[in-house]
């Protein structure tokens, strides 16, 4: 056989060279296919993720608002506590005054005093004094009071009305809750007047006080005292009605 020519023999390279090239490598289906595939494997882990982001960002506001849910109730809670506080305190508050004006109106009301001339200069009595100082807690100007009561023992030390003023100054402080202050009046009537018609009424007043300051061994010492050294007294009365609302740990229940 004889061999092909070599012109024919390139011609046949050329046509299949050219045969081959006809259709890109990119427009074969198969990669085409492959490649749309992959795409779209992108795509969806692009949705994925922001979806993730999103879910991630919707957590963390769900645990804000838990957060802020639990402060509001919180919040609420202490602000009903609040609002029980000071309903309290202004029942307190008002029992107080109640009963101060009790105490006030077993007080015998005595025609004003007149001045005692002294030549041309008029004297101020320990009575005068002390009945001023009344009429100022009557009409409940607590300061002017409080003033009136501090002024006189410096004015009448030697006065029979010492213990008297002195625990008419206690409670003063005692009903504008200054429980230290008037502690320490009670507390002078008890020990400096032993005489005192007004002991029985301070010692149980001084027990109220060291109630009041969270003394509660102190106070139920103090109850037991009016108890004991005054037992037919209004005082002692109340002393055991005191007594009986202690609890075991010896607080006021």
């Amino acid at each position: 056989m004889k061999p092909l020519p070599r012109a024919l023999l390139a011609g046949g390279c050329a046509a299949l060279l050219a045969a081959c090239q006809t259709v890109p490598v990119e427009e074969e289906p198969a990669y085409v296919k492959a490649t749309a595939v992959e795409a779209r494997a992108v795509a969806v882990e692009g949705r994925v993720a922001v979806v993730e982001r999103q879910a991630a960002a919707l957590q963390e506001l769900q645990r804000q608002l838990d957060l802020q849910s639990e402060t509001l109730r919180r919040l609420r809670g202490e602000f009903e506590q609040l609002q029980q506080a000071a309903q309290q305190a202004g029942t307190e508050q008002h029992n107080l005054y109640t009963d101060l004006d009790r105490r006030l109106a077993t007080l015998e009301t005595k025609p004003p005093v007149a001045l005692v001339n002294a030549g041309n200069v008029a004297t101020v009595t320990d009575e005068m004094a002390y009945q001023a100082a009344l009429a100022r807690l009557r009409a409940k100007d607590y300061g002017g009071a409080l003033a009136e009561l501090e002024r006189f023992p410096v004015e009448h030390p030697d006065s029979a009305l010492r213990d008297n003023a002195a625990y008419w100054l206690g409670e003063v402080h005692y009903v504008e809750r200054r429980f230290k202050e008037a502690l320490q009046a009670f507390q002078e009537v008890v020990e400096r007047f032993p005489d005192s018609r007004k002991r029985a009424d301070a010692l149980l007043k001084v027990g109220d006080c060291q109630v009041e300051l969270r003394q509660w061994a102190l106070a139920r010492k103090s109850l037991k005292r009016v108890v004991s050294e005054f037992p037919d007294s209004p005082a002692a009365r109340e002393a055991r009605a005191r007594l009986a609302t202690f609890d075991g740990s010896g607080k006021v229940r």
